[in-house]
This record gives structure tokens, sequence and C-alpha cells, in this order.
């Protein structure tokens, strides 16, 4: 569990880096929680006491708040929002007020509240922060939240020990743009049954979630896989998925973190991009019963770039096509047994499939197998492929990969897949219009071509302390490279900073201007891949506030590039509490 929280950091670290344009149009599916709070504020505030109040009580103050939640879902108009008191509620909510653009219906948990759940049928619906558990033995019920409907939002939640799944957006066949534009962001799921999550639909995110532990129906029924997904246009970005074992609960289920199929009620799975996701699958149990990174049957175009997934099998694909498949970070492990068909990609009958910038590390067995059907279309080019035992991978190098070369991550050990200064995965990838950013919300490239893998080197922005407070120094470190061509680094401070020095490690001329509250670093070192820019701050608020360093930086690139670091001021950041939740 040590290595899980680094990738748990790692993304984290991510999601609090402000997301760069996709140049997508499903990128427009980004939404503001503080902005439906806000218009959520248009209406009325109710509460709900499970242990001191009524149903007959107006419900509009602390004094008069209502008993159940469902009296409040049956009440609540578009506008209005329920705040629910501490308690375990022991009733599955049923939504079907629907709120509207601007006002949806928001239900949000004060403190530790316990349900078995909510069924929505129902748009613009927001459910925040409960803990959901003990659901109904029912097709709908049964999952912790199931929705059928558009612009929910469903954050925050720990959702764990359900009969039927996690979070299930859903849509029949034929009706899918009724399921659409939903935010599923920063859940946690535990140990249920089938999957943590569920998507169907149009144009959904899935951000941000945490989900292990899903276990089978019953002991030799049902798989347990991490998110499945159906429909298109879905963006699904940075969520986290580990420790989803065999063992009693878990016989026999296949194993996927991220899977789909047509048939059924089912639409195609097209249109979906997945970046950013972690995926910790090392499970080899028995012929057809291990752990995949990627289990696409019927499905096209599929982007998958920027994610680092450590399974027995990365990616396996059958019957689809049109696939993207870069930047991406995968690794084996070596340690597991063979007999079981461990590989890093296999394509079958899935044609026009594009594979570049990946490092595939520690391949156990085969590297790519593709048949003749696959063949067709087939892009291949610019991967890593190392074995750290120094055997030979199986297969052959395709045009401009670097086979058996070591791409020297910082600690691959510890899941650190950054790349080192002098990694040679560094400017050697190509370029490619379907990966404009990296793993931490850099903008690629940064320096004279595409790196390789789902990092890229060199330019990042750390703070230390992580926490600070009122009078604290914080220290501000830009690390960067250098070309042999003249630089220019420009960091502008909040005002909540305030400077007090600075320094950097390549020969150059710092400034401040008060004026503008920028420090300039100008100057023509020699070429070099480590050099940092320190900056001493000390913080001069004692509000609580998320402030933001931009940097850009000059080194004679055809544009300019412009990194930024979020920080906490005077709290735990948000991502913390989360993490320090009781599971």
């Amino acid at each position: 569990m040590g290595n899980c929280r680094n990738l748990r950091t790692s993304i984290v670290r991510s999601l609090l880096i402000g997301s760069l344009s996709l140049g997508l149009a499903f990128n427009n599916l980004q939404v503001s929680r503080t902005s439906i709070t806000a218009a959520s504020a248009m209406g009325f505030t109710y509460y709900v006491d499970g242990a001191n109040g009524s149903d007959s009580n107006s419900g509009i103050s602390r004094d008069q708040a209502w008993r159940t939640i469902q009296k409040a879902a049956n009440t609540i108009v578009a506008g209005d929002t329920t705040t629910i008191l501490p308690g375990k509620y022991y009733e599955r909510i049923r939504i079907t007020r629907s709120g509207t653009s601007g006002a949806p219906i928001t239900f949000q948990a004060e403190g530790s509240v316990i349900t078995r759940g909510f069924t929505i049928i129902a748009n613009y619906i927001s459910v925040f922060g409960f803990e959901i558990s003990d659901t109904p033995n029912h097709s709908n019920d049964g999952w912790g939240i199931y929705v059928e409907g558009s612009y929910c939002d469903i954050e925050e939640n720990y959702i764990h020990s359900t009969l039927e799944g996690g979070i299930s957006i859903y849509s029949d066949l034929g009706r899918e743009a009724g399921t659409s534009y939903c935010l599923v962001r920063n859940n946690r799921l535990y140990r249920n049954t089938l999957a943590g999550i569920v998507v169907y639909g149009r144009n959904n995110l899935i951000e941000g979630n945490e989900i292990w532990g899903t276990i089978q129906y019953s002991p030799g029924y049902g798989d347990a896989d991490g998110i499945r997904f159906f429909g298109s246009g879905h963006i699904i970005r940075a969520n986290y998925i580990h420790d989803i074992s065999y063992g009693p609960e878990n016989t026999d289920p296949h194993i996927d973190c991220f899977q789909t199929w047509a048939g059924g009620d089912r639409e195609v799975g097209h249109d979906i991009a997945f970046e950013r996701n972690v995926c910790i699958n090392l499970e080899a149990h028995a012929s057809g019963e291990v752990g995949q990174g990627f289990m696409i049957e019927d499905a096209n175009h599929l982007t998958i770039r920027n994610n680092i997934i450590r399974a027995y099998r990365i990616v396996n694909a059958h019957n689809s096509s049109y696939l993207k498949i870069e930047n991406n970070t995968f690794t084996n492990d070596l340690s597991l047994p063979l007999n079981y068909h461990p590989f890093m990609i296999d394509l079958g009958e899935t044609p026009y499939v594009v594979i570049r910038n990946n490092i595939m590390y520690d391949p156990e067995a085969h590297v790519l197998i593709a048949d003749d059907q696959s063949g067709q279309g087939l892009d291949v080019g610019y991967n890593c492929v190392y074995r750290s035992d120094g055997q030979n991978p199986e297969g052959n190098p395709y045009q401009h990969d670097l086979w058996q070369v070591n791409p020297l991550f910082v600690d691959p050990g510890a899941n650190d897949f950054h790349l080192l200064p002098n990694s040679p995965m560094i400017n050697s990838g190509i370029t490619t219009d379907y990966v404009v950013d990296d793993f931490d919300g850099f903008p690629r490239p940064l320096g004279f071509g595409f790196d390789i893998g789902a990092y890229e080197f060199p330019y990042r922005i750390s703070t230390n302390p992580p926490i600070v407070h009122k009078n604290d120094t914080l220290s501000i470190t830009i690390f960067f490279g250098t070309n042999g061509q003249p630089v220019t680094i420009t960091s502008t401070l909040p005002i909540q900073l305030d400077y007090l020095s600075s320094t950097a490690t390549c020969p150059a001329t710092v400034t401040y201007s008060n004026l503008n509250r920028t420090v300039t670093y100008t100057g023509n070192p020699l070429p070099a891949l480590d050099c940092n820019l320190q900056i001493f701050t000390q913080v001069n608020t004692d509000q609580k506030v998320s402030v933001t360093m931009s940097t850009t930086i000059d080194n004679d690139l055809l544009t300019l590039q412009k990194i930024s670091k979020s920080v906490i001021l005077n709290g735990l950041p948000h991502y913390l509490t989360l993490i320090q939740k009781k599971r």
C-alpha cells in the first residue's frame, strides 16, 4: 500500500494543477462546483435532521428540520439546496424532481451522513459528501448512486459494500442523449460488487475517483472491475484503481481496470478519452483470470494517453478499430508467472491502431501481438521497450523504437515514473496532435520535441512546505532545462505572498519587480537539464485560500511555455481531507 499512496499523491497533484485545453469539443465537460453552489443560492436552503427533525416541520431552519431525506426530495424545487445533518439515515432516497440550467437541486452532507444511497431519475441533481452502504437488493436501487438523467454532479461521496455496484450513470439503448453531461468526481468506492463506476450515455466526465476492493456478486459469479464504459464523448481522467484482488470473495472474476463491450442494452463505446489514470492490477490467478488494464471489445475511436498502467496484461483489444495509444507508461511485473499469457498490447481483428511515444517497462512476454486484420493501418513507433533484468524483450522493434534502453525513471520501485534529467526519453518522441499535455498537466512539448512516456521533462514547479499559514515561509522552486539559447523566466506571485529572496543554480540574473510582483530570471547558461530557480516568499494573510504561482518560460522555442502550481494557504489541502477520511 505504500506504493499506492505514492501514486495517489501523484494523481492528486495532477488534479490541483489546472487542466489545459485539450482542443477537443468534449473538454467543455468541465463543471464548476462553485458555480453550482452559487446558482443554488438563488433558491432556498432546507435542513434534514434524522435525530431531532420532523417531516411535519417547514424544513427552512435547523430547528425546523425535516426528519427524512426523502421528504426533502419530494418537496424541494429547482435552485433549492438541502443540507443533511450528521447521522445514520436508513433510507434509500428516490429523486424524480429536476433542477434546471443554472438552478440545480442540491443534496449536501454536513459531517458524517450515512444513507442507503440515491436513485436519481431527473436532471440537474447534485449529491455531495455522503457515505453510502447497505443498498437494497434491487437492480437499480442496489447501486450506491444510480442516475438516469443529465447534468448530474456526484462528488466526494464514500460508497462501499453495495449489492449491485458503486455508481451507475445509466441510459437505455437508443436513449443515450437523456444521460449526458454528468460529472462524477473525487468519489471513493470500496468493496462494491461488479464495478466501481459504470457510465453510459453521452459526454460525461469521470474524474479523480478512487476505486479499490471490488468484489463479485457472490464467489464464482460475476466480474470485479474498476470502470465500465459505454456510449460516447466521455472523458475518463485521473482515476486511481488498485487492490482488486483474488481471494475468498473473488474466486474467479475477470479483473479489468477499464472494460467495454457491445450487445444487450449497451451502446458501443466510441469517441472516449482516457487520460492521467493510474491502474495497478498485477493479478495472475489462472488462465483467463488475470489483471488487465484495458479490456476493449467492439469499440472504436478510443484515445488512451498519459496513463500509468501496471497490469499483467495492459491493453487487450478485439473487434475494435481506430485506437490511439500514446504517451503512456506501461509496466508488467517480472516476478509474476508466465503461464497465463501476459502481454503489453494484444490486438485481435482491430485495425487502424496508433501506438506511439509509450514506455513499456519490464514486459514479461510479448510487447505487441497483432493478427493479420489488425495489421491494416497499424502505426507503431517511437516507443521505449526495456527489461530491467537485462533480458531482451520478446518481439522486434518498430521504426524509431528505443529497444532495451533504460528510460531512467526517478524511482520505479516507488512508482515514481518521472524522468531523470539524463533520461534518453527526453525529446525522443514524435509530435502528435492528440496529446497536448502530460500526466501532471504540463504542456507538451517542453523542449526540442515530445518526450516518451506519461511525463514530460524538464519544466515543473514544486512548493514546500505543502501546508503554510500566515508568516510562514513558502519556497517555490521552478525546475527547467536549457538548450544553449537565451532563457527568460517570469514568475508572478499572488498578492498573498511577499517576496523575500531568490537563488538560481544556472548562471543568470534574477530580479524582482514589486510593481508587477514578478521574479524574472534572464541569462544564457550552457545547455543543462537540471537548472532551478528558487523563490522564497512569506504568507501575509490568515484567510484560507488557494493561490496559484504562474510562470512563463521563453527558451527560444516556437511558443512560450506556461506552467503553474496551486497551494492552499492556512488550512489542509482539500485532497488531504479526502484521503484522511476513515475507510
